[in-house]
């Protein structure tokens, strides 16, 4: 097996880094792209998993709830619920119901990034 060498700046890189570029990535496609921003968050939530310890998870879960209480938390996850409540009084079938409430899924990611920045530096 050859050993391989990086570059100082890439040996430097840590996995917060990663997560936090990651998750700036997804805010910045948000508003734009369905196909990436879809892409981005797969990526930014496996960029995740190494922090899901314990510890780290139940920090990330109970700033998650205090932020549900806040208007910038609890107002993407009200207006998915509006969407999904809308979706009873089409005329169509539950199929296209649920292909129509695929645009509104993108709102529940809102809260997870504000939990991510929070914990950044």
């Amino acid at each position: 097996m050859i050993p391989m060498s990086f570059p100082g700046p890439i040996k430097r890189i840590n996995a917060e880094q990663v997560a936090d570029a990651l998750a700036m990535a997804v805010v910045i496609s948000l508003p734009w792209s369905t196909t990436l921003t879809a892409s981005l968050i797969s990526l930014w939530l496996l960029s995740t998993l190494p922090f899901l310890r314990s510890p780290w998870l139940q920090k990330s879960l109970s700033s998650l709830r205090k932020l549900l209480t806040t208007p910038a938390g609890a107002l993407p996850v009200w207006l998915w619920l509006i969407a999904a409540l809308g979706m009873l009084w089409a005329d169509v079938s539950w199929l296209e119901r649920l292909r129509g409430l695929a645009g509104f899924h993108k709102l529940l990611v809102i809260p997870l990034l504000l939990v991510q920045f929070r914990r950044s530096e």
